[in-house]
């Protein structure tokens, strides 16, 4: 079940069937990713045409502190730095699953 969420300018799509978080950054019409590039295991961004970021995926545990870490100093995009405020979103998509 996926849920959007909307913090400062960014909007978030939470699955945590997946478990995934993906960070829309300029969501319009006819949204498409022209490239992708791996950050890590967890962490891709998506480029537009022009080679501008247009979406952050994450999908592991420690994908927010890469994010701030590397893609907000990589690509100048301060405003992903809202998500720091948000910790537990990422705590609860991606905690461990419990075993029986």
């Amino acid at each position: 079940m996926h849920k959007r969420q909307q913090i400062g300018s960014l909007t978030l799509s939470i699955d945590p069937s997946v478990p995934a978080v993906y960070v829309y950054l300029r969501e319009r019409e006819g949204f498409r990713s022209y490239n992708t590039v791996v950050i890590d295991d967890d962490v891709n961004v998506d480029l537009d045409a022009e080679g501008n970021v247009i979406g952050v995926e994450m999908l592991g545990p420690g994908s927010l502190e890469v994010v701030l870490n590397i893609v907000v100093p990589r690509y100048h995009l301060d405003e992903l730095k809202e998500l720091s405020a948000r910790k537990k979103i990422f705590e609860d998509v991606f905690q461990p699953a419990e075993t029986a």
